[in-house]
């Protein structure tokens, strides 16, 4: 996913605005607003922020029917 995620930075044009949401049990953003892409100290911003992200809140329940 962490791949993922730093191609599509990487495709966006410089007139493109983005942000960054994760979620488990509740919804964060990475930034208050959309970030315009073509400032590069975002974007390595944006880089460092997808590399430390970590999994949450996923638990399996198996069913018990």
């Amino acid at each position: 996913m962490k791949t993922a995620m730093a191609s599509i930075l990487h495709q966006l044009s410089e007139t493109d605005r983005f942000n960054i949401l994760t979620f488990s049990t509740s919804m964060n953003f990475w930034k208050n607003e959309m970030v315009n892409i073509a400032d590069e100290d975002m974007k390595e911003e944006a880089l460092e922020h997808i590399k430390g992200l970590k999994p949450q809140g996923c638990k399996f329940y198996p069913y018990l029917g």
